[in-house]
């Protein structure tokens, strides 16, 4: 789990990092592209503090140039996938068949992506220094602390709006 949130976190930063120039028709020079550890989220949040050589960036920006069209490409499918799903089961009658075919691309889909990130997260590991990834984990955990605060699990708000009598009901 951890891997997985260091991984979307990285993969994430680039992503909003790469974003268009600005928008079409307005003047002025494009914006040079910048590299994700220069965006505010990665100097806010994720490195500060990890001491980054320079070859390491240079070699974190090559995996996450390696990765990202990766990246994009397997999210894409797996969102295509989660929509043949809801389609299926969305149906009137439902086409067995149909939807088991939708439910197995939609897994397969969720696997490629969860191993290409493991593996991104693998390559990224072998850059840090394993102080420099400890303090990374911890960042991770503390993120998905505050996130989580105050959230209940899924479900416990509505549960928690609904009235008392509509709780017994069956």
């Amino acid at each position: 789990m951890a891997c997985c949130l260091v991984g979307m976190l990285l993969v994430a930063a680039p992503l909003a990092a790469q974003m268009p120039p600005g928008p079409p028709g307005l003047p002025g020079p494009p914006r040079p592209p910048i590299s994700w550890w220069e965006s505010p989220w990665w100097n806010d949040t994720a490195a500060q503090g990890l001491n980054l050589s320079d070859a390491q960036k240079t070699d974190i920006n090559a995996i996450l140039k390696d990765y990202r069209n990766k990246m994009m490409d397997l999210r894409s499918t797996m969102e295509k996938a989660d929509k043949d799903v809801a389609a299926a089961f969305g149906d009137a009658s439902v086409d067995q068949r149909k939807a088991n075919d939708a439910i197995e691309r939609l897994a397969a889909s969720r696997g490629e992506l969860t191993r290409t990130l493991s593996q991104m997260s693998l390559k990224l590991r072998m850059v840090l220094t394993a102080e420099q990834w400890q303090q990374l984990q911890q960042r991770g955990a503390d993120a998905r602390a505050a996130w989580g605060k105050g959230r209940g699990r899924r479900g416990d708000d509505a549960r928690r709006a609904a009235p008392a009598s509509s709780a017994t009901k069956q």
